[in-house]
């Protein structure tokens, strides 16, 4: 048997091929509902067309076997056709006829007990008409196979794959409805393209938008998926990376030693060993004494200029690793919004993927610019003039200072008052013994000084990446 390839050919939806009386007619008759002749010892010996809408694609064949055999011939020109069996239907007719005993084997092709062989599509089964069935109406022919497949051993076929009504394709019409409605309407000229581009566009603006805001109230995705919730994941990741470099940024915790004072900072967890630090809390101020040795210049009765700003970019030399760690993952998240957005808006999902294609690469120099902002600021930090006009440095310095002092006499107490305030009576000569030598001093004075002030930066930084 072959199939001539003609213009005919190039037009049909379905080709239902089969062997003679194998129930052909009564396939499509159950597709389209059209009556066809019927009579016993009737066949039909010329072909039949039946178009509902011309395409140049053929996209579905059905194969049309009888329930006793598979016919090769018929087989083997479905390959020609379709060599993959990729738009291939098998269809089972007549299980009525079977002989008892030999409906297994049906059954295990029809469940794809043994694969789907070379139809991707797999097999469906149904009946065909009796000659007392003649008569019947469509919804009655129906019923009564429905009957049929209800009584064993044929009940243990799936309901898709058993009856005319289960190749039928009203449901799948109803969904490609719904996806054609999401295509929006049809796009042939110019115009219309653009018109769809310039809708797609505003969409994806109107959802970026509150996606920004926060304004999630009017439109179902941000109920249904939370990274499209752009604004409240960015401040979650913002909070994670302010406690993170409040914690962790630091090379050496300002923990105080026992004879010195305690500042605000010892009621914050920068005072837990930092896993980032190479150095001891406890060897801070020997880490300063070190450095302040090897700074000393020709200066009278004040240090080194460029010590200070050397401690600093010494202690901050995490801020730009985490601030980069941080920087990248909210450009991924930005990114997968900025996908998904698109997607929801385009449901044409071959348009999407082509519009995200082009839309991606106009977003890396945006990536590229705000890991390079990153870079400018711990600069600015690192490597400018060390300045605040945030009045917290003075407060904090002169706090520190002072608790300092306070600490160091309280520890020279002689006597206490006798009235109710029992204030501390010192010996003048114990609170001139006490006063430091002036590298001491010094010292301790440059770890309160870097204290306040990498705490005041530490703030400014935190603030400047996160905007």
């Amino acid at each position: 048997m072959s199939l001539p390839r003609t213009s005919l050919t190039d037009s049909i939806k379905l080709i239902v091929v089969g062997d003679q009386l194998s129930g052909k007619s009564s396939v499509l008759e159950g597709l389209t509902n059209l009556p066809f002749p019927r009579d016993s010892g009737l066949c039909t010996r010329f072909p039949t067309q039946i178009v509902f809408k011309r395409s140049k694609v053929s996209t579905i064949e059905v194969s049309i076997i009888a329930a006793h055999g598979q016919s090769k011939s018929t087989v083997n020109a479905i390959a020609k056709f379709d060599p993959n069996g990729q738009r291939t239907l098998g269809v089972l007719t007549k299980p009525d006829l079977v002989d008892r005993g030999a409906e297994e084997k049906i059954l295990e092709l029809v469940t794809n007990q043994t694969g789907r062989g070379r139809f991707q599509l797999g097999y469906t089964i149904i009946c065909n008409r009796s000659q007392s069935e003649l008569g019947l109406t469509h919804h009655e022919r129906n019923l009564r196979e429905a009957r049929f497949f209800e009584t064993q051993p044929w009940s243990v076929v799936p309901k898709k794959r058993a009856g005319a009504v289960a190749v039928d394709v009203r449901s799948k019409i109803r969904e490609l409805e719904v996806e054609l409605d999401d295509l929006g309407p049809a796009r042939e000229i110019s115009n219309d393209q653009r018109n769809h581009l310039i809708r797609i566009a505003s969409d994806f603006r109107g959802i970026t938008v509150k996606a920004i805001d926060a304004y999630y109230g009017r439109d179902q995705c941000f109920e249904d998926d939370d990274d499209f919730r752009l604004a409240t994941n960015v401040m979650d990741m913002d909070q994670n990376f302010s406690e993170t470099i409040r914690r962790q940024g630091f090379t050496r915790s300002f923990r105080r030693n026992s004879d010195t004072a305690a500042t605000e900072h010892e009621s914050e967890p920068e005072n837990i060993s930092s896993q980032c630090g190479s150095e001891d809390s406890s060897s801070s101020f020997s880490i300063i004494t070190k450095k302040y040795d090897r700074s000393k210049g020709f200066e009278i009765g004040t240090l080194n200029p460029s010590l200070l700003p050397s401690l600093f970019a010494e202690q901050s030399q995490w801020w730009e690793y985490y601030a980069n760690c941080h920087v990248k993952k909210v450009i991924q998240k930005i990114h997968q919004f900025n996908h998904k957005a698109l997607c929801y808006c385009c449901k044409d999902s071959i348009l999407s993927e082509r519009l995200w294609t082009r839309l991606a690469q106009l977003l890396l120099p945006s990536y590229r610019e705000a890991l390079n902002q990153v870079s400018f600021l711990v600069s600015v930090e690192k490597d400018g003039n060390l300045m605040t006009m945030n009045h917290y440095f003075a407060d904090n310095l002169r706090k520190a200072r002072e608790d300092r002092i306070t600490r160091q006499l309280l520890n020279l107490q002689s006597w206490s008052t006798s009235d109710a305030q029992k204030e501390p009576l010192l010996r003048l000569k114990d609170t001139i013994a006490a006063f430091l030598s002036n590298e001491e001093y010094t010292v301790r004075d440059l770890h309160d000084t870097l204290e306040a002030y990498y705490k005041v930066a530490r703030k400014r930084f935190v603030d400047a990446v996160c905007l």
